[in-house]
Formats: C-alpha cells, sequence, structure tokens
C-alpha cells in the first residue's frame, strides 16, 4: 500500500539528507566511467544549443560528473544529484546509481538524459550558493521567483472563494512576503519595505493591510503560507490541507524544492523547462516567466569557479 500525502508530508518536512559516497575514476573504475562517459557525451553532444548543453559541458569537460550512492534512512529530499564544493569552487557533481539506473559493474546508465539534467539542476543550485551575496541584492531576479511562487500558490487555491480584486491583491502581496522572509531571510520590517517599493501603485490597500502584519510576524517559512492567509482574515484555508495539494499536484521533489532553499526552488522553477523525468507531469506554470528567471541565473553561472 503506497504512503498516505499526509504520512510523505511529515517524512518530507523532518527529514534530513545525509552523506553520500563516490565511485572513484582510479582502478576498476576508469573502464566503468569510459562507458559511462562514452554515453553522456553522446547523449549531451545531441542536445540542441541551449543553457542545459553549454554549462553542463563545461562540468563534463572538467571531469567533475561522478557517480555514488546516497546513504539515506529514507527517500526522500533532492539527493538524485549532491553538490561537492571546495569553499566557493565546484569540485564534483555526484549522480544517484540507483535512481538513475547506472550499472556499476560496466558503467551502462538506463536513464543518461536524465543524469545530463540532474547536473544542470545541481549546477544552478551551485550558482545560486555560490552567489548568494550578489542574490541578495538582485531585485530583479528576486521579484521573478516571488511571482513564480504566487503562481505556484493560486494553481493550488480554490479560486472559488476569491471573491474580489482585493483578496487576490493581498494573496499575492503576502505570497511575496513569505518569498522574502523565506528564501531571501529578510525581516518583517525589511520585508515591508520591500512590499512598498512593489507594490507602490496599490498603496492604498497595503495601508489599509498594515495593523495586521504583526500577526504574521511571527511567520518565516513557506509552510506558513496558508496560517498567514488565516491569521489576516484574507482566505478560510486549512493549511494541511493546502500542503497535501500543494504535495499532490506538483509531488515529492517539486514540493521539497517549494518547500526548501532559494537555491533549490530556483533550480526548480528552471528545470521543469526541460524533459527531466523527475519533474515530469509538473503543471506548466508561466514558460516566460521560467524563460526569464533562466536568463537572470545565466549571470550567475557564468561566474561559477571551477576546483
Amino acid at each position: 500500500m503506497s504512503k498516505s500525502y499526509n504520512s510523505t508530508l511529515k517524512d518530507i518536512l523532518t527529514t534530513e539528507p545525509t552523506d553520500t559516497t563516490t565511485f572513484r575514476k582510479t582502478g576498476k573504475g576508469k573502464e566503468i566511467y569510459k562507458k559511462f562517459n562514452e554515453d553522456y557525451l553522446l547523449y549531451l553532444s545531441k542536445l540542441p544549443n541551449n543553457n542545459v548543453k553549454k554549462y553542463v559541458s563545461e562540468v563534463f569537460n572538467r571531469d567533475l560528473v561522478y557517480f555514488g550512492q546516497n546513504q539515506l534512512t529514507k527517500n526522500v529530499g533532492l539527493n538524485f544529484a549532491k553538490v561537492i564544493a571546495d569553499h566557493d569552487k565546484l569540485y564534483k557533481i555526484n549522480l544517484d546509481t540507483k535512481e538513475f539506473g547506472i550499472d556499476l559493474k560496466t558503467g551502462e546508465c538506463k536513464n543518461i538524459d536524465d543524469c545530463i539534467y540532474a547536473t544542470y539542476f545541481a549546477f544552478i543550485r551551485f550558482a545560486v550558493v555560490a552567489n548568494r551575496t550578489n542574490i541578495k541584492k538582485d531585485d530583479k531576479l528576486q521579484k521573478l521567483l516571488a511571482q513564480y511562487l504566487y503562481q505556484i500558490f493560486m494553481s493550488v487555491i480554490d479560486t472559488s472563494k476569491v471573491d474580489t480584486g482585493k483578496q487576490k491583491f493581498y494573496i499575492k502581496m503576502l505570497s511575496y512576503y513569505v518569498f522574502y522572509k523565506h528564501f531571501i531571510r529578510e525581516t518583517s520590517a525589511a520585508t515591508i519595505k520591500i512590499l512598498n517599493g512593489i507594490f507602490k501603485d496599490e498603496k492604498d490597500l497595503i495601508d489599509e493591510f498594515k495593523p495586521l502584519f504583526k500577526n504574521i510576524d511571527k511567520y518565516t517559512s513557506v509552510k506558513d503560507f496558508a496560517k498567514i492567509l488565516l491569521d489576516t482574515n484574507v482566505l478560510q484555508i486549512d493549511p494541511n490541507v493546502f500542503s497535501i495539494n500543494l504535495l499532490r499536484k506538483y509531488k515529492q521533489y517539486a514540493f521539497y524544492c517549494i518547500y526548501g532553499s532559494l537555491d533549490m526552488f530556483t533550480a526548480f522553477s528552471i528545470i521543469t523547462k526541460y524533459p527531466f523525468e523527475l519533474f515530469e507531469n509538473i503543471p506548466t506554470i508561466n514558460n516566460t516567466l521560467q524563460e526569464s528567471i533562466e536568463k537572470e541565473i545565466v549571470l550567475y553561472m557564468r561566474k561559477v569557479k571551477y576546483n
């Protein structure tokens, strides 16, 4: 019997990733990696000239793609591709043998295409982490990602209960509010100041809402979004049902990204443009918005340093 959404939800929110073993490229590993690398390069060469091909090639050509096994007690998290860094330099990207069907005796892989998209996903994550100081100052990128989060939330909310433009605006504003507090780690005061700048054309609505900000000052996580809507009387919604519906609609890996860190969420917003099986059947939110996010992140991918 499959696990209930409640049980899966609990696992995702409480389990921490653990260490990963890496299969070495020396000794017997040379021949095994030779087969894997041949297949990897063949598929990579067939891709169109896009960002996946460009940046995965940079990683592959530096011999930084490895594979190994994740030592997990539970099968949750984003451990299908683990980034290993040396301070601010990319040292290796470790792909999970079990997830991608990599044979440790032959180097043959059942899902070589997914290995490439997983490498790109991990590379984006590293680019975000390595450039976190500059990204914290990047207003344009932050607004794009906040808008993406808002559209995800709206895809789950029962819109029949959203009766007015005012109510919809507050849902949007609070989506941005939780984005800045959770992903950018801004204080409530700083977040409110940011919202005043973004939504300056709705100053009257923000002024009307201001007394309610004190009710949600305690919330700092995306997980609290439904509670925020409740505590401000913007929408009557069951927080647990909201999270379960989010998990049901976006599936486990995407859900983990939405409730995770900035690097996870950013990589998720981009990788779902591509035919990556681990994120298959994810609803299309806004392709134009995803293109814009990727375009901004390319500026940081160009700055990645390698060991």
